[in-house]
């Protein structure tokens, strides 16, 4: 396979190369996949992660131990200030 590269592309990985971070453009490349396959394999748990606890708050909705919006909304934005980095 041969790849066309945007300029900007192709500096790029001559700069990492000049800066001795890869020893050939083959090398930035295969990080560069590496990398993009890591970000899409965390993506992928984050959604069954995020769907799973779904279902759960469902569940326990469905057996009425819900709380209304506005305290739960409270609580969000309680916990989100606490954990600003600004505020620690």
């Amino acid at each position: 396979m041969s790849l066309a590269l945007k300029p900007e592309q192709q500096q790029f990985i001559q700069q990492q190369i000049a800066l001795g971070r890869f020893g050939s453009e083959e090398e930035v490349l295969e990080k560069a996949l590496q990398l993009l396959s890591s970000q899409y394999l965390e993506y992928d748990n984050w959604v069954a992660d995020t769907r799973a606890k779904i279902d759960e708050a469902q569940q326990e909705i469905d057996r009425g131990e819900g709380i209304p919006l506005d305290i739960a909304m409270t609580q969000l934005r309680s916990q989100l200030h606490q954990n600003r980095p600004d505020q620690k």
